[in-house]
């Protein structure tokens, strides 16, 4: 588990942290640009010494007195460690200090916005190095990265081994076959996708072309049975992101028995955007059935969330399960005199609503509809307060304000009537 974090002279900051998680979830949100998924790759790299993307320069201002560093405090079965990186100029790229701690211990999945996605398995370690960027003198496990293609198609070398079968030929074998991992993959899939005509039912697999061979697992939708590929791309990240889950914990426990190891009873999972492709009925749903889901892997495997959000159902959904104790909600935000990002432990605060959540100080609006009816009220408040003059030209007169209430807001907006009233009192009916 990650305990803490610490950047140095990298990223979007001269100096971040220590940012200290909680053991469960944990919710980064903020602006864009600000460093959400740049602190996922982060927490990858501490765990596994390879860049999800391009490997993150120094800032223009270092130099060797003074090189980046990247230091965080874990928990490996149980055993406190730190691991400690800075940046050689000379030799180009991260370099662990003498007190370094292997953190490659752990279990670990990552997924992306865009399907790509990072498996670490401590009982698999010799997956080819040549095909990932880390240091070329490490000699920890390795860690599997896989692009959206690579995850639906799966990764086979030219030795012949097959690193991954991929997703459409996975579960048309678990199927075929009533695996354990097909029943996983059905509970998974109950938890993540909401309830009724939408919910992820597998039906009979197929072919899709002449040109492929392959059988192709299809979705039984209330439309008819549609092969996964062609499937929505909300549905087919929910699917990959519950094969990933399956494969990598089915996959981990028959290298365990293997290697005559005892299998590990914690992950960490790093979640870019769960939001991403989602409708709002799944949004409200996804970490509270990602929790559950996990568990229907394992019943007492312990997993730490760490997940970056723009959606305000996405934290409100958190709110009936938000554990204080052991959940996180981490917000990024510039100052606007220093220009430097910071980042805040916020206390966790029910909201109500999605509504709520968007003018709460985590999201910041001050208003919940389109930034021109936002403009048009602002420019009603401050006129109600005498200061009219602060207006922009057109919105000076109560004339002006009110035909652009009348535009932007919906005939039975509540503040077009507590305007009409605040102007004009002769209109209340009593």
């Amino acid at each position: 588990m990650l305990e803490s974090l610490t950047l140095r002279a990298v990223g979007p900051c001269s100096s971040l942290g220590p940012i200290e998680f909680g053991e469960r979830v944990n919710l980064l949100t903020g602006d864009n640009g600000l460093g959400k998924s740049f602190l996922l790759d982060m927490a990858w790299w501490v765990f596994t010494q390879t860049w999800a993307g391009e490997q993150p320069w120094p800032r223009p201002e270092t130099n060797r007195e003074s090189p980046p560093e990247i230091g965080a405090n874990l928990r490996i079965r149980g055993d406190l460690g730190r691991t400690e990186w800075y940046y050689c100029f000379s030799r180009q790229r991260w370099i662990p200090r003498k007190n370094h701690t292997d953190a490659s211990a752990a279990m670990v999945v990552h997924l992306g916005p865009n399907g790509e996605s990072g498996i670490l398995d401590p009982a698999q370690i010799d997956w080819p190095r040549a095909l990932w960027r880390r240091l070329p003198d490490w000699e920890g496990p390795t860690p599997l990265r896989l692009s959206a293609i690579q995850g639906r198609n799966g990764v086979r070398l030219d030795d012949g081994r097959t690193l991954c079968r991929g997703l459409i030929d996975d579960l048309v074998t678990w199927q075929q076959t009533n695996s354990p991992e097909f029943e996983a993959i059905q509970r998974v899939l109950t938890c993540l996708s909401p309830p009724g005509p939408e919910r992820l039912v597998f039906g009979k697999p197929t072919r899709v072309s002449k040109d492929d061979q392959r059988l192709h697992p299809t979705l039984a939708l209330p439309y008819g049975e549609i092969p996964v590929s062609l499937a929505s791309a909300g549905m087919q990240r929910i699917l990959l992101l519950a094969y990933l889950l399956v494969w990598a914990w089915h996959s981990h426990l028959a290298a365990s028995k293997m290697v005559r190891r005892d299998p590990e009873r914690s992950m960490v999972v790093l979640l870019d955007e769960p939001e991403m492709h989602l409708h709002p009925r799944w949004q409200r749903a996804i970490l509270p059935s990602l929790l559950l889901a996990i568990d229907q892997l394992q019943g007492d495997l312990q997993v730490q969330l760490i997940v970056s959000t723009h959606s305000p159902l996405v934290l409100g959904s958190m709110e009936p399960i938000f554990d204080r104790e052991r959940d996180k909600l981490l917000e990024l935000s510039m100052d606007e005199e220093t220009t430097q990002v910071e980042i805040y432990d916020r206390p966790w605060s029910n909201q109500g609503d999605a509504t709520a959540w968007l003018t709460s100080d985590t999201f910041g609006l001050r208003q919940a509809r389109s930034l021109p009816a936002e403009i048009a009220i602002d420019a009603a408040n401050r006129f109600m307060r005498g200061e009219a003059h602060a207006n922009p030209e057109h919105l000076r007169s109560k004339e002006q304000i009110h035909e652009e209430l009348n535009r932007v807001l919906d005939g039975d907006d509540l503040y077009r009537s507590y305007w009409t009233v605040a102007t004009d009192p002769s209109t209340l009916p009593f």
